[in-house]
């Protein structure tokens, strides 16, 4: 707009004085910039999401299957420990009959 005044002016009689009373130019600019910025964020949220989902199951699957594997030792170890200690005390215990 201020261009096209400029463009003018030459051709104006002398008495004529044309000025810009308002430029909304600035605003439509920033409106369009955050128009745009919030249609970025929308598509970014859109596909990103689901994808933040996979990968979020593909980390607690292994974790998952590794804390599992981890339980079941430890329940094992934990069936066999008393069952080990009695046959310690009992080949003790024999060994010092025996002498």
């Amino acid at each position: 707009m201020r261009a096209e005044v400029e463009r003018i002016r030459p051709q104006l009689p002398e008495s004529v004085r044309m000025t810009v009373a308002t430029d909304d130019a600035i605003f439509i600019w920033s409106s369009i910039v955050e128009v745009l910025k919030t249609l970025l964020s929308s598509l970014i949220t859109l596909f990103l999401t689901p994808v933040l989902y996979h990968l979020l199951a593909g980390f607690t699957q292994p974790v998952n299957a590794i804390q599992q594997r981890l339980t079941a030792q430890l329940h094992d170890a934990a069936r066999d420990a008393p069952q080990a200690v009695g046959a310690a005390a009992g080949s003790h215990g024999a060994a010092s009959a025996g002498s």
